[in-house]
């Protein structure tokens, strides 16, 4: 069984919805969706840097929702760790927390509507067309991987079943 299938067999025993059709959420499910996603990433970077991360989270907040959250204040937040001797990560909340957001990200695409497996496939794809004609993958300095002369952006769309038209 998989995740998506996990997560919908549990929306359908506490009645939390299972669409079959691509949608958008209304606004107070969209901020569900988007709170529970946002505890569970706060209960990995716990797990992952005890001690401060809740705090510096915690800060960001307005309102009970993620405000100031920006990629490079987060990309900060991480140097100024990675420059620090303290790195004591809990394995089991780490692992606990990935498999939390796991299930809350399959139920907000389940909410969605979305066919997560299909998703799945289509970006898989996508990152595999990343690799250079020789099959080799290429790398940014600071160890992202890069995308090839042969990478394909995924086709969402088509995932989702949706016609777009040209």
């Amino acid at each position: 069984m998989t995740t998506e299938q996990r997560v919908i067999e549990f929306h359908q025993a506490f009645k939390h919805p299972v669409r079959d059709t691509p949608q958008i959420l209304c606004r107070t499910e969209a901020i569900l969706a988007l709170k529970l996603i946002e505890e569970e990433f706060i209960e990995l970077c716990d797990a992952l840097f005890p001690g401060g991360w809740d705090r510096w989270i915690t800060e960001l907040r307005v309102d009970g929702v993620s405000g100031g959250l920006t990629e490079s204040r987060f990309t900060d937040e991480l140097v100024e760790y990675e420059d620090s001797n303290a790195y004591e990560p809990n394995l089991i909340e780490a692992a606990d927390a990935i498999a939390d957001l796991d299930v809350v990200v399959n139920g907000a695409g389940i909410r969605h509507g979305f066919d997560m497996q299909a998703l799945s496939r289509e970006v898989f794809a996508s990152n595999m067309s990343k690799l250079d004609a020789d099959g080799k993958p290429l790398y940014h300095p600071n160890g992202k991987i890069a995308k090839s002369e042969l990478f394909k952006e995924p086709d969402i769309a088509g995932a989702l079943g949706i016609k777009v038209a040209a």
